[in-house]
């Protein structure tokens, strides 16, 4: 569930950072692939800004793992969490997928943003 995966990553000692930070860490980590890219996902940087970042995954080793043997699960086991994962970085960080090759579309689309402050609730 959504609460347990929270538990988790707080266990986890992940802590909140300021918007800003978040955007900038997502921005580097997609703009060159060819530096320190994860060798498990081919993804490009569509935008990105302090408040915005839009990337495209277009190969995941994990989709390509699960899809091939445990089709049911996968994205339960991969996928389902990154709202969690994004919501204990800051409160104000949403995630918006309209498709994930998990679930056998071309590509998972990810725009991350920023809720104002006034649309926060605890």
């Amino acid at each position: 569930s959504y609460d347990a995966m929270l538990e988790y990553l707080s266990a986890r000692g992940i802590r909140e950072v300021e918007v800003e930070e978040f955007m900038a860490r997502r921005v580097a980590q997609y703009s060159d692939q060819s530096e320190g890219a994860k060798a498990w996902l081919k993804a490009e940087l569509v935008k990105g800004t302090d408040r915005e970042v839009i990337t495209r995954v277009t190969e995941c080793e994990f989709a390509r793992y699960y899809r091939e043997n445990h089709p049911r699960v996968g994205y339960l086991m991969c996928c389902s969490g990154d709202n969690a994962a994004y919501h204990i970085s800051n409160k104000r960080i949403r995630l918006q997928r309209t498709t994930t090759l998990m679930e056998g579309g071309t590509e998972c689309d990810f725009r991350v943003y920023a809720l104002e402050e006034a649309l926060v609730s605890e």
